[in-house]
């Protein structure tokens, strides 16, 4: 007992210590994969905000309407791209964008060239949770958070 005392009495004492809890941020994420031929509705799965690039060229962008947009635009990462192509394997649909207000089963989208090239988006570090549809063909997607 004599050498437990310390140990008891620290216990006890640290009981009565102020702790200042600790923020850290929280980064999760998990893939879930669009099956071939579903049609995704952009207005449904995005009542905050969605994007879509790559409706008419690889430089076109169209929006959620009437809302304070939360998904930044990407950047592109190396000088191969972006490009646009209209074969993705499941389509995308939306009846509240803008500059195109309506789409349906859009099989368009956009692509880099190249292993070293592909897509960068910064989201602000925000409590709020992102879901992202995006086809990936011969890709190794990366996520990572910076700390504030």
């Amino acid at each position: 007992m004599g050498k437990l005392r310390p140990i008891l009495w620290l216990l006890i004492s640290c009981g009565f210590c102020e702790v200042t809890p600790i923020n850290g941020a929280t980064l999760s994420g998990e893939f879930t994969p669009v099956p071939q031929g579903e049609i995704v509705n952009l207005t449904a799965e995005g009542p905050l905000d969605w994007v879509h690039w790559g409706l008419i060229t690889g430089s076109s962008v169209d929006r959620k309407s009437g809302v304070t947009p939360r998904i930044p635009d990407f950047t592109p990462l190396g000088p191969n791209g972006p490009y646009q192509y209209g074969d993705n394997f499941n389509g995308y649909s939306w009846t509240d964008g803008t500059p195109t207000p309506a789409a349906t089963n859009t099989t368009t989208g956009v692509w880099m060239y190249g292993k070293s090239n592909g897509f960068q988006l910064n989201f602000a570090a925000t409590p709020h949770r992102h879901r992202r549809a995006a086809r990936t063909f011969s890709a190794d997607p990366e996520l990572e958070r910076e700390s504030l």
